[in-house]
């Protein structure tokens, strides 16, 4: 009758083997994280800085007195709220192609998607001027004050440069993210939050 000698307990060499393993792993995963880190901290900087622009204009506001506070919260909201969700989305679509053209080292193509989303996202600006002029009486149609929107459709009016703000933002960002050069937009951004601080 053969008995089967297996030892309870790992040998010296499989713990090696199993340390060194565990050891590739993680530094396989540190590698990786830091290089996703490269690119997401610059990205979360970027994001957390345009998202603030509207948040301190909003806090400026609330200083002056409520009806300024409750014109720029529904103007950033609803009316830059509807700009940005558009001008984001069609801007997002050369994030997609500068992507692909710069994997193929197609980089001249890089240039040319750039400027078709400039005139694109240029044009889609021009026939959302409407919504910014015309704001109050679509504010009201929606069950606002007519109080708030008048103020809303002031401050609107003078947010017009926004919209052409975005399209020439947008398409410049989706460019450089596809390259991987994210800390110039980081820079950027960091650099007109600290102006909009300042008196």
């Amino acid at each position: 009758m053969a008995t089967d000698i297996t030892p309870l307990l790992p040998s010296q060499n499989n713990i090696g083997h199993h340390e060194q393993k565990l050891f590739s792993i993680v530094n396989e995963s540190g590698q990786e994280s830091k290089r996703l880190w490269k690119l997401a901290g610059p990205a979360i900087l970027t994001t957390i800085c345009q998202n603030s622009l509207g948040a301190l204009t909003q806090t400026f506001a609330g200083l002056v007195n409520e009806v300024d506070l409750a014109a720029v919260s529904v103007e950033n909201s609803v009316i830059a709220g509807l700009a940005f969700g558009v001008m984001l989305g069609m801007g997002s679509a050369l994030e997609t192609l500068c992507g692909q053209a710069y994997g193929a080292g197609k980089l001249r193509m890089l240039g040319r998607y750039m400027q078709r989303s400039w005139i694109i996202l240029l044009t889609t600006a021009c026939l959302m001027i409407p919504i910014y002029v015309w704001s109050p009486p679509m504010l009201e149609l929606f069950g606002e004050t007519t109080q708030i929107s008048e103020a809303a459709g002031k401050f609107a009016r003078c947010m017009l440069p926004q919209l052409f703000a975005y399209a020439n933002n947008f398409p410049i960002q989706k460019f450089l993210q596809a390259q991987g050069k994210v800390m110039a937009t980081a820079w950027v951004s960091a650099v007109v939050l600290a102006l909009h601080l300042l008196p």
